[in-house]
């Protein structure tokens, strides 16, 4: 299933991607990194799988933050100037946080991200 979110004149398109195993449904999302100034927000602890940024003047960041306020901004992980995804220093860089970046030696890295608290949600940025 693909679904867009158009916003001024930048689209952001994302693929829900879904895989039946015998154990039941493992659910990995697809995001690209959205236009400056249209942050694309994730609800879910899950598994996501981010496109590397391609540009070398591009900033793309992951943070989580409280919903209701967008306030306590806390760094995961980034891609930036063509680079693959890596964590970002602090909180989770550390060993035992949840957060695992696996990136394959391709352009998109999957991330599987730690589960949020109450009122807590991921947000997705783009920089340049």
């Amino acid at each position: 299933m693909s679904r867009h979110i158009f916003s001024g004149s930048g689209a952001i398109t994302f693929a829900l991607l879904l895989a039946t195993t015998t154990g039941g449904a493992d659910a990995a999302t697809s995001y690209t990194c959205p236009p400056v100034d249209t942050p694309t927000v994730i609800t879910e602890a899950t598994t996501v799988t981010l496109g590397s940024t391609t540009a070398k003047s591009e900033l793309c960041t992951l943070t989580r933050r409280q919903a209701s306020s967008g306030a306590r901004r806390v760094p995961v992980a980034r891609s930036y100037a063509g680079r693959s995804w890596e964590k970002s220093a602090g909180l989770f860089a550390r060993s035992g946080s949840g957060l695992v970046v696996d990136c394959g030696g391709g352009t998109e890295c999957d991330l599987t991200l730690p589960t949020l608290g109450e009122d807590q949600e991921y947000v997705l940025e783009s920089f340049s």
